[in-house]
């Protein structure tokens, strides 16, 4: 069909431009080009057309990669098995990204760390920039994805760096979206929406409309993160008709959910339910996991607002089991040792007994050494068989210690279990800078008594579920709650310097929402709440207590003017005491309120807080 190599390359790269906005089509293209040249393949080929078909192979696993793992890691496998046969360097990077991302998908980010830096590795020995830039920003994809953002941009800010100098334009646009992804993670809204938008127009420029539907995405995350709902639902539709043209269905389940929760924000419950629907079922066929999780989530909060009880516990088993899945870990690698170690065993004695065999002189001994070989096999068939019944004990008995150790992280900071498991115990610490932040609700008691126990519940777990998901985002440690009081602290166990600031931050989140809750509340003439909030900060000793039920606790006077903070503070608003004032007043537009009497006649300079102090670089 085609007269030279060239001739057949130039017709494939016709069908990879003219196909780019719809997906099945470029797939059957890609098939289609792949049987062709199977059919015009010579048995004299040479590596160059081995290489051909490498990059005929490669898009055309990638479109599988979030659909179908069967088929993607096959197309993987046939990439690395032609390229290791002649050589190639870029084909053997590509199986080892193919791998990285299918794993990754898959949340098994371990695997897929490990494939990447396989292929780092390849890269850097073959001294192609081209391929480290690439390579880097598929290892900062996997460590957004397990949300350890702060190695992400590491590797990403390298990639990016990379790029710039080689002039490599056509991967500009995904380095930067996830370094948007980043910045976001952390927490600094500023940085990602730049490197978004920045995103967005280099992908719409070049017409890659898929990267632009996913640089969307987050622009209308941003939005959604500073509260105007109006604007990140634009946003996130805008996507979502462009996903729908025919890309991945990750992509298009993503831009539902982003979609539905602006709808939710909105207090738009009913339109939010169909496309929280729509993206749930998505994610069950394609067995997006992340994704499928987020979707559980939110259809719970929504049936939740419905008063539809029965539907809302439904999607948070769901949730529960979708976050078991994520991070339990099956893997075999012992066995699989063993089973290597018994076969290079038997290989190594017939070995022995043939040479053995070549030695004997008398039929006599030959047969004395037969019987002594069959003596061994059996004996070892024997102890592979034990060894096979030991190891199935010992994984029972894992699985449930991995359970256990679930449990226990749980109910307590990482590290205090770690120290816990190890030693029995756990010392209690000081801490020099730790900031404490209580809240509780104006007038519990009175309001309570207009709810049944049922309503008060799921309300107390609405907002204590919501205080706990913005306080994660600032690595806050949560330490208990009494009743409507909510207690966490930042700067333990992990010693910061920025704990002031977070907490803070924190504060005025949980501020924000509590007032629209309030408002949505208010207006379907429903009992709300008014929050107060109080935060101090100074010295305290943190560590276990008691013998049975463990738990985590703070203990100083930084913790009790912290209460008192908060008792003396104004519903709606977030009261810090000067101690907290001067660590934090160069960034937050504060209100001095003078000395408040606190108990014991004591007075204590306090503040209000408005609003973050936007700081312009220089």
């Amino acid at each position: 069909m085609f007269k030279t190599l060239e001739g057949f390359f130039t017709v494939l790269l016709f069908f990879a431009v003219k196909c780019y906005s719809q997906n099945q089509h470029k797939i059957d293209s890609l098939e289609g080009a792949i049987k062709q040249f199977e059919h015009d393949r010579k048995p004299s080929d040479d590596k160059l057309k081995d290489s051909i078909k490498i990059n005929i192979l490669y898009p055309l696993g990638k479109e599988y990669w979030s659909s179908d793992e069967k088929k993607s890691m096959d197309y993987a496998r046939q990439i690395m098995s032609l390229s290791e046969k002649i050589g190639y360097k870029k084909g053997i990077c590509e199986a080892y990204w193919s791998y990285g991302y299918i794993k990754s998908y898959r949340s098994n980010y371990a695997e897929a760390l490990d494939y990447l830096l396989k292929g780092l590795k390849v890269a850097e020995d073959a001294g192609d920039k081209r391929l480290i830039a690439t390579s880097l920003n598929y290892i900062g994809l996997v460590y957004n994805n397990k949300q350890d953002y702060k190695n992400a941009l590491g590797f990403l800010k390298r990639s990016i760096l990379i790029a710039e100098e080689g002039g490599y334009e056509d991967i500009y646009a995904n380095i930067i979206n996830n370094i948007g992804n980043s910045y976001s993670g952390l927490g600094d809204n500023k940085l990602a929406m730049e490197n978004y938008q920045k995103s967005a127009e280099i992908a719409e420029k070049d017409g890659n409309m898929r990267q632009y539907s996913v640089c969307l995405i987050g622009v209308g995350e941003i939005y959604g993160k500073e509260h105007n709902y109006e604007k990140s639902l634009e946003v996130h539709e805008k996507g979502l008709k462009i996903a729908e043209a025919g890309f991945d269905k990750n992509t298009l389940a993503n831009c539902l959910n982003y979609v539905a929760l602006d709808l939710f924000n909105l207090g738009n419950n009913e339109e939010a339910l169909k496309y929280e629907t729509r993206a749930l079922k998505i994610t069950q066929e394609i067995n997006a996991e992340d994704v499928q999780k987020d979707c559980y989530f939110l259809l719970e909060q929504i049936y939740a607002k419905n008063k539809d009880f029965k539907s809302a516990f439904d999607n948070e088993v769901g949730y529960d089991q979708i976050c078991d899945s994520i991070y339990k870990t099956l893997k075999n690698e012992k066995f699989a040792q063993l089973q290597m170690e018994y076969d290079f065993e038997k290989k190594q004695a017939k070995e022995k007994a043939d040479q053995e065999k070549k030695d004997l002189n008398s039929k006599e001994e030959i047969k004395k050494r037969k019987y002594i070989r069959y003596g061994i096999m059996g004996g070892m068939t024997m102890f592979i068989f034990f060894l096979f019944v030991v190891f199935r004990q010992k994984k029972k008995i894992t699985d449930e210690k991995h359970r256990s150790d679930e449990l226990l992280h749980n109910i307590l900071p990482e590290e205090v279990a770690m120290e816990l498991k190890e030693t029995g115990f756990s010392k209690a610490k000081r801490y020099e800078l730790v900031t404490v932040m209580f809240t509780d609700f104006k007038d519990f008691t009175r309001i309570s008594e207009q709810l049944t126990p049922e309503q008060l519940v799921t309300e107390i777990d609405y907002c204590f579920r919501n205080f706990d998901y913005i306080i994660n985002k600032y690595g806050i440690e949560k330490i208990k709650t009494m009743g409507d009081s909510y207690m966490c602290a930042g700067g333990i166990p992990k010693k910061n310097k920025t704990n002031p600031e977070y907490v803070v931050k924190a504060a005025i989140e949980i501020r924000d929402f509590m007032i629209n809750h309030k408002k949505e509340k208010d207006a379907k003439g429903e009992v709300s709440f008014e929050i107060r909030i109080g935060i101090n900060s100074g010295q305290v000793v943190a560590g276990i207590v008691g013998m049975k039920k463990f738990a985590y606790d703070i203990w100083g006077d930084t913790v009790n003017l912290a209460s008192k903070i908060e008792t003396a503070g104004e519903p709606g608003k977030v009261n810090i005491s000067e101690n907290t004032y001067l660590l934090v007043k160069d960034k937050f537009d504060c209100i001095k309120r003078g000395k408040i009497m606190i108990r014991n006649k004591v007075e204590v300079d306090m503040y209000f807080v408005n609003e973050q102090v936007k700081v312009l670089n220089d």
